[in-house]
Formats: C-alpha cells, structure tokens, sequence
C-alpha cells in the first residue's frame, strides 16, 4: 500500500486520518502508522489510537504497534497498558509486542492473556513468550 518509511509527506496525511471521526478510517491509519517508526507529534497520534475507544481501532492499532518498528519507551508503556483491556486478542498483540521488545514484563504479560482457544491454533503471536525465554532467561 504506502512505501516504507513512509515519506513526510504521507506520514502526514496518515496522521491527519488517525484524527478522521470515523472510526473505519482511524483503524486504518492505526495500521499503517503502527508499522512506523514514529518521532514527535506523530508518535502521540499513534499512541492516542492504541487507547481509541473503539476496539476496532485499538485492535488495528496493536497488532500493527506490535511487529512495528517503534520501540520507544512510551509505545512500549502504551503496549503494556492494554493489558488491562478485556479483548483477549488485544492483551495477546500486546504481550507479543513486550515480547519482540525484549520487556521484562513478557512473562507476566503473557500470564495476563490467559488461556487461548481453538481460535488461536495457527496464532503465531502466542510463540512470542518462547522466543523471548530463548533470548532472555537462562536455559531458555
């Protein structure tokens, strides 16, 4: 869709439409703009999408915010905050997104998703705690 990095040009407009009422149009923005590296004032659109108060939005927003580029201290808090949502699908983007950061907090993170369902099988998300023993606890 966008070639990355986005240009400035572009990030703009993504930004103007993670403000969009509509909150289709934000989710969209929140999955373009969550794959980014993101300085100022970008990065505080990006972070009022991950606590938008449609699910949809935050959804699109965590699960791109997740695999994405920005490893900043307040994307990672803002990351961590979801895990108080109700979504199960949010709090398990969020604790992989802890996991590919290298966070502390993965363990506990991955604690507070819960038990998954037949619906998270083929879910490659749930694999982030293992890869993150594998780098960070001895013995794995």
């Amino acid at each position: 869709m966008f070639d990355r990095p986005l240009d400035p040009e572009t990030a703009r407009a993504v930004c103007d439409l993670g403000r969009d009422p509509d909150a289709g149009v934000r989710a969209e923005s929140a999955g373009v703009l969550g794959g980014e590296e993101l300085g100022e004032p970008d990065r505080a659109v990006l972070l009022a999408l991950l606590r938008d108060a449609d699910p949809q939005v935050r959804h699109r927003a965590v699960r791109a915010t997740a695999r994405g580029s920005d490893r900043s201290p307040e994307v990672t808090e803002a990351l961590a905050e979801l895990l108080d949502t109700e979504e199960q699908d949010i709090r398990l983007s969020a604790a992989y997104g802890l996991a590919l950061r290298d966070d502390p907090r993965t363990a506990e993170a991955y604690a507070r998703v819960g038990p998954l369902g037949p619906e998270f099988a083929h879910d490659t998300r749930p694999e982030g705690l293992w890869r993150w023993r594998l780098r960070n606890e001895p013995n794995g």
